[in-house]
């Protein structure tokens, strides 16, 4: 597939995509992942996909970490722009644990 088949496609599929809500599910498992990486790439996906979509939401989900504080959380309300977190708690229960979310329409 050649550069110029590829940059068509990327632009067919932002059109097909723009003013149309754009969900965005990260998975992190603790401190130093939100201090690292999580913070600063929903600043860079907050300000890219501004330009390019009309509704996005990021949604920040919280798998189970041996080193984990108990205030991540409560950290990541803090951020302006991520709009829901979810904290995985089955397998810190001893459950086997599957993740299944969907925003009611």
């Amino acid at each position: 597939m050649s550069s110029s088949s590829c940059n068509n496609g990327a632009q067919e599929l932002t059109a097909a995509v723009n003013n149309s809500p754009v969900d965005i599910v990260i998975l992190t498992n603790g401190p130093g992942e939100i201090a690292a990486w999580v913070k600063p790439v929903v600043a860079a996906l907050q300000q890219h996909t501004n330009k390019h979509f009309s509704d996005i939401h990021i949604l920040v989900v919280l798998a189970p970490c041996p080193h984990a504080s108990g205030g991540e959380f409560q950290l990541l309300q803090t951020f302006d722009n991520i709009d829901s977190c979810q904290l995985v708690l089955g397998y810190r229960l001893g459950y086997r644990t599957l993740v299944y979310t969907e925003d009611a329409v």
